[in-house]
Parts: structure tokens; sequence; C-alpha cells
């Protein structure tokens, strides 16, 4: 839901107030009177004890459609570190972005870390969310045999790239490999969708007689630990 700038401005100084115990009576001047009360609130409590930076700063902020990336992106630009680079290229990825996420990435391998797996892992989700398929099998064989890399959940998306490239065999071997029973759930979910998409019925419908067996058996702990991959499996077995 989006909010006009006005209303981001009053929540801004409603939060403001409530933070720093300021008199209540504010509440009722930023909410009655939304524009003018808000500036009036921001000049008398908070504007007058800072910088006119500062000042700057907390206009863009208030007004921010996502603070928290913003705030990324200044502590990379205030210490250009490894670390800052990966925290904004993960935020990057967690938003969906991956033209973003495949430069900061690409900006880390060089050096000592030129062959991270942890990076490379990465670097191939966010090729592979762009559909720069091609470019996400070539990482991807390059991490075949990382202990890491075959445990994540990004192989999943090595494999449907190698089968987005023509290369089924080779993507049915990869979703083999991962197929391990009373685990593996989120790979294994993607393998019954990849076999779909290949006309394998016979094969989607057997892995997920499998999936809703070993769900059935699971414990009130495994559950709640797979709530969320287990409420998929069993919209494709309604499907």
């Amino acid at each position: 839901m989006l909010f006009s700038p006005i209303v981001i401005l009053q929540l801004y100084c409603a939060y403001q107030i409530y933070t720093n115990r300021h008199e209540p009576y504010w509440y009722f001047i930023v909410f009655f009177l939304p524009l003018i009360g808000s500036l009036i609130f921001l000049y008398a409590t908070v504007i007058r004890s800072m910088n006119v930076d500062d000042v700057t700063n907390t206009i863009k902020d208030a007004f921010s459609e996502d603070p928290e990336l913003d705030r990324l992106k200044k502590e990379l630009s205030f210490a250009d570190t490894m670390k800052n680079r990966l925290n904004l290229a993960n935020a990057f990825l967690v938003r969906g972005n991956g033209e973003w996420a495949e430069k900061e990435y690409k900006s880390c391998l060089v050096g000592a870390y030129s062959d991270d797996a942890s990076i490379l892992i990465k670097l191939l989700h966010a090729l592979h969310i762009q559909d720069k398929h091609k470019e996400a099998v070539d990482v991807g064989g390059k991490l075949t045999t990382d202990p890491l890399f075959k445990k994540s959940k990004e192989r999943i998306s090595y494999a449907i790239s190698l089968g987005r490239l023509g290369k089924n065999n080779e993507a049915i071997k990869e979703f083999n490999s991962m197929n391990t029973r009373y685990s593996n759930y989120e790979h294994r979910l993607a393998y019954v969708q990849f076999l779909k998409s290949v006309d394998d019925t016979n094969g989607a419908k057997s892995l997920l007689e499998s999936l809703g067996t070993e769900v059935d058996q699971m414990n009130g702990n495994e559950k709640r630990t797979n709530r969320e991959v287990i409420k998929r499996i069993k919209v494709e077995v309604k499907a």
C-alpha cells in the first residue's frame, strides 16, 4: 500500500514524538494540521538541533521508499569494504534486482575473492533471475564440486538454467542428485515443477506423492520449520 508524501511525513513525526518522548500535544498538531503541523514540529524539535546535512538526510529518509537500501548505499559510500559491498549486493538480490546485484557481486570477485564460492553462488542466482541462463550455467560449472554449492538453494537456479538452455538431461541429473528423501524439500518441489514443464507428468506425480507422504510423517517441529514449502507442496498437489 502506497502512502502520500504528507502521510509519510506525519508518520515520521509521530515516530519522532514517540521515540524522543515529546509532549503529547504534538500528536494533535501533526495530525490535525497535516503539512503545516508536521513542518512546525520538525523545525521546533528536530531541525534547530541539527546541521544542514543532517536536515537534508532526515528529509530524504522520511520520503524514501526503501530506507534500508539507502542506508546500505550510504555505508558503502562511506567505506568501500568487501562487507559493505556484499551487504548491498545481498539487499539488491533479496529485492529481486538481479541487475544491480550482479554488478555488485562481480565487483567483489577480485584478488583473494576472485573464486570465492559464496559470492559465485549468489552471482549465479542474480544471473538466473535476469534470464541470463548461459552465464548462470557458466558460473555453476565452476561450483559443481563445491560443498557449499551442493547444499545451497541456488543450486535449483543452476538446474533450471540448464533446462532453459535445452540441456534437460543435465538438468534432470542435477535435480536427481538433490532428490534426497526427508530433506531438500525446496529442491524437490522445484524438480516437480521442472518435470511438469518437460511433460513428464508421471515423474512429477510420483515425486509429489513422495513429498506428500513425507509431509504427513513430519512431527510438529518439522512442520513449523518447513511451513512455507509445505504450503507450496499442497498447492502443487491440488493443481
